[in-house]
């Protein structure tokens, strides 16, 4: 791997002033995708995984995947080194073991700040030295993921990751081809990168203040 220190910035694109990057750490911790059926979201995806993939080992990046349009799309990603875990609607109730277990990995990264005194995880390797790789949750189809969640007991186990996931190195990155129905105002607070592939922009808008960035 050409391991790359610092930010968790991946090229997915090119444009007229340049290459597009995307940056998953920070106040840009996390990201959405929205775009209609046939548009690139999951090409998309896929760019962003292989993009981290390739800069960064295990040891320092862990992928998680949601697939919620039956588990076949991102099976090249599944395949990576990288790859911690891949859940799918065929499935629910291995979605719901995966998401018990972020949940968990939660509290554990909590208790490791706490025992050395950090803020955060940036923190926590500058004071330790000990290994706390990022873990990437890649949820492809979110839209369909809320339908199927009637209790809402993973939107909600997903928004406390969340609110928590930018300083415990857990970025969300959210796909859809419905960002109204799929973008809660919480999602929205929390989630608030927004990217559109190319064919989705005259289709598809997306809610909330500002623009979308769209790629050329």
């Amino acid at each position: 791997w050409r391991r790359v220190v610092g930010r968790l910035c991946v090229m997915v694109g090119g444009g007229w002033d340049g290459p597009v990057s995307v940056v998953l750490d920070g106040a840009g911790g996390h990201l959405r995708v929205a775009g209609t059926t046939g548009s690139g979201k999951t090409r998309l995806l896929e760019s962003l995984a292989l993009g981290m993939a390739a800069t960064h080992s295990p040891r320092d990046l862990n992928l998680l995947l949601i697939d919620f349009k039956g588990g076949n799309e991102l099976a090249g990603v599944a395949r990576l080194a990288h790859c911690v875990g891949a859940v799918s609607d065929r499935d629910t109730s291995e979605v719901d073991r995966a998401i018990a277990a972020l949940t968990r990995e939660l509290a554990r990264r909590d208790e490791a700040f706490a025992s050395v005194g950090a803020t955060d995880r940036a923190d926590f390797l500058a004071r330790s030295g000990a290994a706390m790789p990022r873990i990437v949750v890649i949820v492809d189809e979110f839209g369909q993921f809320r339908r199927d969640d009637a209790a809402g007991h993973r939107i909600g186990a997903l928004l406390r990751i969340a609110a928590q996931g930018r300083s415990t190195g857990i970025p969300l990155v959210l796909a859809t081809q419905s960002p109204r129905f799929a973008a809660t105002a919480e999602i929205r607070q929390h989630v608030g990168a927004r990217r559109v592939p190319p064919f989705a922009r005259a289709c598809a808008t997306l809610p909330g203040p500002g623009s979308p960035v769209a790629f050329p």
